[in-house]
């Protein structure tokens, strides 16, 4: 998966979504325009997520992405991770957000 803090929605392939038992297609249908344009169908879920050991409800889009990876986007992922990302060490660090705390700093 890939952090993208460009993409509106976490975006998930459509075959994964499938090879974990989701019935992709009952979801609820938009369509998008990504950075290489073209309208696509996309099924939004809501599905439970882990990363760096926090589990949480997620909101996630499901669509054919042609072997493009799934994205992290900020509906999803940014709104419960303060995310740091340091282009010269080419590292991202990742500090969950509490639901007690109403600002975060870096």
């Amino acid at each position: 998966m890939l952090v993208d803090s460009g993409a509106d929605h976490c975006t998930i392939d459509r075959n994964l979504g499938q090879a974990l038992g989701l019935d992709v297609e009952s979801g609820i249908k938009s369509f998008f325009t990504g950075a290489g344009g073209g309208g696509k169908a996309v099924w939004f879920h809501r599905i439970q997520m882990e990363v760096e050991g926090r589990r949480f409800d997620c909101q996630c889009g499901f669509c054919d992405l042609g072997g493009l990876p799934s994205l992290l986007g900020r509906d999803g992922f940014f709104n419960r991770f303060c995310v740091m990302i340091d282009e010269r060490k080419q590292t991202v660090t990742l500090k969950y957000r509490d639901e007690d705390l109403t600002r975060v700093h870096c």
